[in-house]
């Protein structure tokens, strides 16, 4: 990296997490100092805010809450700035609901969840789960698509017999195709405890897919809407199963009202969180940076 950094001569080092800022630091040590910016995407707690204060000369924050965290660590307020994460909505939209459900055996009638995610603590799959025994009481034709891997796979595979709903369930590993497995459900469920600006729930604006989410880290600020204007998803409180289970029912039970709400969650995504908009707002910050 110093040797690329030495030849290229950047007007600006952006380190897009807090590893890759790190070594950035270290490799541009001693070179002709050009500009320098670091992304915090997280709501982990900041481990060395000192790092930010003294290497960055700007910190992006993917959303709101995450620069409150910032702030609260000690990182000058002065040099933090949002930039939303953006989402390719072509590309998003570009998935193939009936060959995709054949692939995966899944009736045309069938009702299919779908959640992706790392199979990690604080993607809150435990929660998912029990919710979704209880959902079976209700509508037991339903069907969960659980794309992600992680060091929680096999628990949660023992937590899906031990609950009796292995049959409605499908780990499906580690995906690249998400925008088929988007447009193959019919309902979107994030169950996550933590999360920065939550990408996924980007993309399931985008494809227009209903959703149900907690209100983890900054999924409440993407889904903010003004006083008085109707709702964009079912958002319940993270770390509770029965708000969690009740939400996913009343979506199933009102397809309308879940089409709806997808509708205004597209238009939403369209005006926030596209790519291009990102893409202008981090050069914004790197020409605010270097005059």
């Amino acid at each position: 990296m110093r040797n690329t950094i030495r030849r290229l001569a950047p007007d600006v080092l952006h380190a897009n997490d807090s590893h890759a800022f790190m070594n950035l630091n270290v490799a541009a040590m001693g070179i002709r100092r050009p500009l320098r910016i670091a992304t915090r995407r997280t709501s982990f707690p900041v481990r060395n805010p000192w790092q930010y204060n003294f290497f960055a000369d700007r910190t992006v924050c993917v959303v709101e809450s995450v620069a409150e965290q910032c702030r609260e660590a000690g990182i000058s307020a002065d040099q933090l700035r949002v930039v939303h994460s953006g989402v390719d909505a072509a590309k998003i939209r570009s998935g193939k609901r009936l060959q995709t459900r054949k692939a995966l055996g899944i009736r045309h009638d069938q009702k299919v969840l779908l959640t992706i995610g790392n199979l990690i603590p604080c993607k809150g799959h435990t929660y998912l789960l029990e919710a979704l025994r209880v959902v079976l009481q209700q509508h037991p034709d339903i069907y969960l698509l659980l794309a992600g891997e992680g060091e929680m796979r096999a628990e949660l595979q023992r937590l899906a017999e031990t609950l009796g709903i292995q049959d409605h369930v499908r780990f499906l590993g580690f995906r690249r195709d998400a925008p088929d497995l988007l447009a193959a459900a019919d309902l979107f469920v994030m169950p996550s405890l933590l999360e920065g600006i939550c990408g996924v729930v980007l993309e399931v604006m985008t494809a227009g897919l209903p959703l149900v989410t907690t209100t983890a880290g900054g999924i409440a600020d993407v889904l903010a809407v003004p006083p008085g204007e109707p709702e964009l998803a079912w958002a319940v409180p993270p770390g509770e199963m029965q708000p969690l289970a009740a939400a996913v029912i009343e979506a199933l039970r009102l397809p309308d009202e879940a089409r709806q709400r997808a509708s205004r969650a597209k238009v939403h995504a369209e005006q926030r969180f596209t790519s291009d908009r990102m893409i202008d707002n981090t050069i914004q910050v790197y020409r605010e940076g270097k005059s």
